[in-house]
């Protein structure tokens, strides 16, 4: 490893990373829509401006990934980072539209050593990202794992008519499952070449020099294609309700997520089954007619582990 990288020790709380700046482009925002989130506010710069969001607007996934990028050229990539365990907190608080340019900063919050990874420490980052007008976009925590520099040489890993609420189509806790994700090499590389370029997620035969020890999808990889998955899951819901006349819910954009847990590797050749379970909904004061469901999120391996877990916020309208 080399001593030039930002180890453990340097990632002291008080300290700042600046982000960007990142343009956003029509082209990208379509691009990752088409592939992963193809709702219309996010392909068709008119259906933008009919929605809610004012204009063609990126995915809050494509969001998470820019971010991801913006993170990964600033420090990641110059550092002895070895992955994140997850998302604590992410509030997409305002539509990025094309045309924008985001940057902001990461602070780091907190940082100690891990017990259980002697070598290694864990760092809390708050990240807030703006558009060129100043207007925060997207805040985010999470924690992220870095060696030090007096790194032991392995650490290795272990490896219709009605129309329906969602609070009405689905009990509480009732997980349906939703769909697959097959994760191949080609796949995890062009994700990562364009979003989260760390070499565990780049190149195979440096990956099995890292913690995770052969190549493996970015979490935004995953977390993305869980959102793909839901799409075609919603699209079948909706057509079964027509066939015995019912109007399926009415979904809006999502403002964020909460408690995001990568809880194991995505390796090539994985195949990621997902689910979601309803959770709560509450009518929102603040718009009439409006309600915000909590649903869970899940995703297990060909093996029955579970690889990803989080809660995420969906806007239902009349």
């Amino acid at each position: 490893m080399s001593a030039e990288k930002l180890s453990f020790e340097d990632f002291q709380p008080g300290r700042r990373f600046a982000l960007g700046p990142k343009p956003v482009t029509t082209e990208e925002i379509i691009e990752f829509a088409s592939e992963f989130d193809p709702q219309p506010m996010h392909l068709d710069e008119a259906a933008g401006r009919a929605s809610i969001l004012g204009g063609l607007a990126a995915s809050g996934w494509h969001t998470s990934s820019m971010f991801m990028r913006m993170m990964a050229d600033s420090y990641v990539l110059h550092s002895l980072c070895e992955g994140a365990p997850g998302v604590e907190l992410m509030e997409w608080r305002k539509p990025v539209l094309a045309g924008d340019t985001l940057s902001g900063h990461s602070t780091v919050l907190e940082a100690r050593p891990m017990r259980s990874r002697p070598g290694m420490g864990i760092v809390k980052f708050r990240h807030e990202v703006e558009n060129q007008r100043g207007e925060l976009v997207c805040v985010s925590e999470n924690s992220v794992m870095f060696g030090m520099r007096a790194r032991p040489a392995d650490i290795g890993i272990n490896p219709g008519d009605i129309s329906m609420r969602m609070s009405e189509l689905y009990a509480v806790g009732e997980k349906a499952e939703i769909g697959s994700y097959n994760f191949t090499e080609e796949n995890i590389i062009r994700f990562a070449t364009r979003y989260d370029p760390q070499r565990f997620h780049v190149d195979k035969e440096a990956a099995k020099d890292t913690l995770f020890g052969d190549l493996c999808a970015s979490g935004w990889h995953t977390t993305a294609a869980w959102m793909r998955t839901f799409l075609a899951f919603w699209k079948r819901q909706s057509a079964a309700l027509a066939q015995n006349g019912l109007t399926s819910p009415n979904l809006g954009p999502s403002p964020g997520f909460q408690k995001l847990q990568w809880l194991r590797p995505v390796f090539v050749g994985d195949v990621v089954t997902y689910s979601v379970a309803f959770l709560s909904s509450r009518a929102l004061a603040s718009r009439p007619g409006w309600h915000l469901n909590t649903i869970l999120c899940e995703g297990v391996n060909q093996n029955g582990d579970a690889v990803i877990r989080f809660e995420s916020s969906v806007l239902e309208f009349d």
